[in-house]
């Protein structure tokens, strides 16, 4: 994962360290560091972060919380501390999802009167130095906050996505034999069967690949003006196995082989109709939210001793409800020791020991 260290400095602050001192930090309690270089004005840092921690570390946001945990200082400035609100909600989109288990949520937003344009300065310098070629101000809004937050987006022309007596039906659902797509870059791709699909469900046309790529068919283009912007989250095994079927990897389809967490689907949204109407204007008409079978959060009991044993060091209670709290957890004493509630983002938090070693490597 390649970052930027003036990105990391928005969420981190004043506690930002210094770039050798991160670079120690990191290695030794957190992820290798595979190289630092400077593209342009920016010093890009390549994060070597390993698959237990790629729900929550493929971010801008997820490696500068590691950090502030590291240095024992809140972030400064964290989008995950106040619960998104999709309000109002409208009628105008509809979304018919065929198997809940291979899409577990499905957020979007409609928004009238873009203008698609290109992106300001700021923005094109950030994911270019990247990697991420600049295309227009709408499609690099969604790239941004997937590189920001960890939540892959899509946009799609509502004009060109043509809407049924007024509304937008979307539908989910695996491809059959015989299907195909055109992906944004042009190429048309032969759908295996059971391949995760986005269609117009009033025409059961396929206008996007679910997780991995959106379909040309929809595509932003100049003279767009009204959007469907989507931040959903797909089933992490079914994903990999279509990429793997149709040989195509993407951002997007990295992060949600990943297990990105359901609940970080509509802080994505919004942040993206922020930026949105910051550098493409716009009014959000409204939000849809389909959320079959919520994701539950469940506490993990850790006792002090077994803490003590498996670490083989003698560890204060003080010292462990000290790095609960930077880690960001929360807890009650029980009397034995803690039950434990990890964020939501940290996916891989699911017993015991997953929060033993948390402590053990701070």
């Amino acid at each position: 994962m390649k970052i930027l260290y003036d990105w990391l400095h928005d969420y981190v602050g004043e506690g930002m360290p210094e770039l050798s001192q991160l670079d120690a930090l990191f290695t030794f309690h957190a992820f290798e560091i595979d190289g630092i270089e400077q593209v342009g004005n920016h010093t890009v840092i390549d994060v070597k972060v390993l698959p237990d921690r790629s729900s929550d570390c493929l971010s801008h946001r997820g490696i500068a919380r590691e950090l502030a945990t590291l240095v024992g200082k809140p972030l400064m400035n964290d989008p995950f501390t106040q619960i998104p609100v999709l309000e109002p909600k409208t009628e105008k989109i509809k979304v018919t999802i065929e198997n809940p288990e291979h899409c577990r949520r499905f957020t979007g937003a409609l928004i009238t009167g873009v203008t698609v344009r290109e992106s300001p300065v700021w923005l094109k310098e950030r994911l270019e130095a990247l990697g991420q070629r600049s295309i227009n101000n709408v499609v690099d809004a969604t790239n941004y906050v997937m590189l920001a937050l960890g939540q892959p987006l899509h946009a799609y022309d509502a004009h060109t996505f043509a809407p049924t007596d007024g509304v937008w039906h979307f539908g989910v659902r695996l491809s059959r034999e015989g299907e195909e797509v055109t992906t944004l870059s042009g190429e048309v791709i032969a759908l295996p069967p059971s391949v995760q699909l986005i269609v117009n469900e009033a025409t059961d046309v396929p206008i996007g690949i679910a997780g991995i790529k959106g379909g040309q068919s929809a595509e932003i283009t100049d003279t767009t003006v009204t959007i469907i912007l989507e931040s959903a989250n797909f089933n992490p095994q079914l994903t990999r196995r279509s990429s793997q079927s149709i040989k195509l990897q993407t951002d997007a389809s990295k992060r949600f082989e990943n297990n990105v967490p359901p609940d970080l689907a509509p802080y994505g949204l919004v942040e993206c109709v922020s930026l949105l109407g910051k550098i493409a204007g716009g009014v959000c008409q409204g939000y849809v939210d389909v959320y079959p079978h919520k994701m539950l959060h469940r506490p993990v009991q850790v006792t002090l001793t077994h803490l003590n044993a498996l670490l083989g060091i003698t560890v204060t209670s003080e010292v462990v409800e000290d790095i609960l709290s930077r880690l960001g957890f929360s807890y009650t004493q029980i009397a034995t020791g803690w039950e434990v509630t990890a964020p939501f983002e940290r996916t891989d938090i699911v017993i015991p020991e997953d929060v033993i070693a948390e402590v053990g490597r701070v």
